[in-house]
């Protein structure tokens, strides 16, 4: 392998969840010196701006178009009924424009799937020399069919953490702390398990023993989650931290397969 693997064994906690970071900048050297991994993040991060620009063209035009058939002031109409309708007009596209932003930027993850899934395979032929079982088409597409259904899965169960954590925000005081803890272990484990679901669903693991992989390795879990959290937050870059975040996740799965350490079923 030429990415070099820790000792666990003599690792300490601090010392894994610093691994799993560098678990994270390997991902990206490893889509950045391997040219023929772009394809499977170019066209992702393709679908996924035609979605952006899509869904913000239609709140832009299609939605102004939509309100002339429930009520628009006519010319009889005094001036502040006319800024009243406009003020609510526009609070009302802001309020979509957000949940429609919220909603892509979820669902981006999920139209990438069959992407990432390719990646990560890429990643254990080309880049650790992997040269596993050859599968039927049909047996193919049920992986990616439970890869799917567990990102989905686990998106539900993140998604319920964090309004959990939102609502430790009432509390006074220690609220607002708890809060950010939680939500920030939460993104680091829900991102580790996503980056290394290609691995997972290619063995067939269930969705718990998954779990039970990244819990065991919770330290490098952080490290590596908590890294690709803060990437995701930089402009235009957070496109391409996904795929790079399956790279490195799937070289840190290998790593650990190779070395023994995965929990015994």
């Amino acid at each position: 392998m030429r990415y070099s693997a820790p000792d666990l064994d003599t690792v300490s906690l601090p010392g894994r969840f610093l691994w799993g970071a560098r678990y994270a900048l390997y991902g990206a050297r490893i889509v950045v010196t391997h040219p023929s991994l772009w394809w499977t993040v170019i066209v992702p991060v393709f679908l996924t701006l035609m979605m952006f620009v899509l869904g913000f063209w239609s709140i832009g035009v299609l939605l102004p178009w939509l309100t002339t058939f429930v009520w628009v002031p006519g010319p009889h109409h005094a001036k502040w009924i006319w800024i009243a309708y406009e003020i609510v007009l526009w609070t009302f596209r802001l309020s979509v424009a957000v949940a429609l932003g919220v909603l892509l930027y979820f669902t981006a993850g999920l139209v990438a799937t069959p992407f990432n899934d390719r990646l990560s395979e890429r990643v254990e032929r080309v880049v650790l020399g992997w040269r596993g079982e050859t599968v039927s088409l049909g047996q193919m597409l049920r992986d990616l069919w439970w890869s799917f259904v567990h990102s989905v899965l686990s998106l539900v169960v993140y998604l319920a953490v964090l309004f959990v954590a939102f609502l430790l925000n009432l509390l006074p005081g220690i609220g607002s702390v708890a809060s950010f803890l939680l939500g920030s272990i939460a993104s680091g484990l829900f991102f580790t398990r996503e980056a290394m679901d290609g691995s997972f669903s290619r063995r067939r693991m269930s969705y718990r023993y998954k779990w039970r992989v990244v819990l065991r390795h919770w330290p490098m879990a952080l490290g590596f989650g908590l890294c690709v959290s803060l990437a995701m937050w930089v402009p235009f870059f957070n496109f391409l931290v996904l795929p790079m975040s399956v790279a490195g996740g799937t070289l840190m799965y290998c790593h650990l397969e190779a070395a023994g350490q995965l929990p015994s079923e």
